[in-house]
């Protein structure tokens, strides 16, 4: 375990509670997590996130990150948003594929594979400086491709273009 080899400090983050269809419940995950870490004897390097919806609230605090291991897509792209290097744990394609539109493809792993979690884990925690370095390189353009995709979603909203 990467935590009790290095000292390393854990921050768990929810971002998904269950309300209407939606069943997933991350608070009841991240709080047995740390229930499980800290019988392990790692309370006190171990902590949960207080969960505030707020995009910028959560990308201040994940910016404080070395690394950010992720399941869930949106978290994992507001801490690609705010530099952090992410390595992927995918229960769906999108994770994938986020991270390979970041060049972060060799960063992920299938949730039905979780024997390959702690050496990804690892790996990345290694690696995590030259991954910073990608996020920065390719950040900018992955940005303004966002950005031209919300301004031709305005327009056509709009009735001002057509979507070529």
């Amino acid at each position: 375990l990467l935590v009790a080899e290095s000292g390393l400090r854990v921050r768990l983050y929810a971002t998904n509670a269950p309300l209407g269809m939606n069943a997933m419940d991350d608070v009841a995950v991240v709080s047995e997590m740390h229930r499980r870490l800290a019988e392990r004897g790692f309370a006190d390097r171990c902590e949960i996130f207080d969960w505030n919806p707020s995009p910028d609230v959560f990308m201040r605090d994940a910016a404080k990150c070395d690394l950010f291991v992720a399941t869930r897509m949106h978290s994992a792209v507001l801490a690609l948003n705010a530099g952090v290097p992410v390595a992927g744990v995918a229960y769906e394609e999108k994770m994938r594929g986020l991270l390979e539109m970041f060049e972060l493809g060799e960063y992920v792993v299938d949730i039905e594979s979780p024997g390959s979690i702690p050496d990804l884990v690892r790996r990345a925690y290694d690696l995590r400086g030259d991954m910073r370095k990608t996020v920065e390189r390719v950040g900018p353009e992955i940005r303004e491709r966002a950005s031209r995709a919300m301004d031709l979603t305005a327009r056509v909203v709009a009735g001002v273009g057509q979507a070529d």
